[in-house]
């Protein structure tokens, strides 16, 4: 189906079904490269967002159907996942508007800035377009950003933040197991040197990117019941004073030691 969708709309099918393509999806102003880039993360957001199974049964049901009867079906997938093709225009990522509804420009800048993961097709089994290589990517960047970004420093970021050496206290990494973005978080820690701080892989059945910071429900698996409340329970006792914070705080004056609110402690 994707392939059929890149051949349309570079002309190496009819002029027929680029039309069809267009009419299906809309993005008749993007380039070639940004639409197909929308394809792309169409399907790599569903899965991000714990919608696998759903993704799967979709495109289970529309499998052996003929190309041009599936893409109305994927469209709608698309749309229902909140896909929208109209915000990968350049222009609109240009819009520095304040939205409290859309961070898509801030989180583009710090990707062309600073972190790069510019995702590109793998060279043997490819699950995005080959017009998405690292050149794309950095056009891209400078379209959005009026040329005011080179690569990416990745290598500078990585020293000023400490990559997976970084150093800190209180701090719990929280990671789900069909999250893409995993592998960019701290799944591990040194014992020897990141002692302060905690991790959890919240492993379970579509549970992925920022599972553990939706609204909690019945429905909820147990191992994410369990890490929700690891984490919670890590930052009451942060927040709990000690004896020796009370010490360093107050001296030890009993008369001028206030005593812990039971209401900061409920849980």
């Amino acid at each position: 189906m994707t392939n059929y969708i890149e051949d349309s709309i570079t002309n190496k099918l009819t002029p027929d079904d680029k039309y069809y393509v267009y009419q299906i999806f809309g993005g008749r102003d993007l380039p070639p490269a940004d639409f197909m880039n929308y394809i792309a993360d169409a399907v790599a957001g569903a899965i991000q967002y714990g919608q696998r199974e759903r993704m799967c049964n979709v495109f289970n049901s529309i499998a052996t159907a003929p190309v041009k009867q599936q893409l109305p079906v994927f469209d709608q997938f698309a749309i229902q996942s909140d896909g929208d093709i109209g915000s990968y225009n350049r222009d609109v990522l240009k819009n520095i508007t304040y939205d409290i509804n859309n961070n898509a420009r801030q989180w583009s800048w710090q990707v062309c800035t600073e972190f790069g993961w510019f995702q590109i097709p793998n060279s043997q089994q490819p699950m995005r377009s080959d017009l998405l290589g690292p050149d794309f990517w950095l056009q891209w960047c400078k379209d959005i950003f009026n040329n005011n970004t080179g690569p990416p420093k990745v290598d500078w970021y990585n020293q000023y933040y400490g990559s997976t050496n970084i150093t800190g206290e209180k701090i719990i990494f929280a990671n789900a197991i069909e999250d893409p973005w995993q592998y960019a978080g701290m799944r591990q820690l040194n014992p020897q040197t990141q002692s302060g701080m905690k991790n959890v892989l919240i492993n379970c059945n579509n549970c992925a990117h920022c599972v553990d910071l939706r609204t909690p429900n019945d429905a909820d698996a147990p191992t994410l019941t369990n890490a929700r409340n690891y984490i919670k329970k890590s930052v009451i006792e942060w927040l709990t004073p000690t004896a020796a914070d009370y010490e360093k705080a107050f001296g030890g004056n009993k008369e001028t030691t206030p005593s812990v609110s039971p209401l900061f402690l409920q849980e």
